[in-house]
């Protein structure tokens, strides 16, 4: 299942809740890790995460977690 991290906007900082409380209670979305109160790492279908970024979009960011080997 792919991977996102979602990250609160620098404006929103202030007035907004935790990233992990703002994305428990979406369907296909599982936490994976909290790295800090503006910043969680979810497990999410592409759906799920379409679905995190028309909701939460205007507070916080939603992009795919990329990953890249050493060779």
């Amino acid at each position: 299942m792919p991977r996102y991290l979602i990250t609160t906007r620098r404006d929103q900082r202030e007035n907004a809740k935790p990233a992990a409380d703002a994305v428990k209670g979406f369907a296909g979305v599982s936490i994976r890790q909290i790295h800090s109160p503006e910043m969680v790492t979810v497990d999410a279908n592409e759906a799920s995460a379409d679905q995190l970024k028309d909701k939460l979009g205007s507070i916080y960011h939603v992009e795919p977690e990329i990953r890249r080997g050493l060779n």
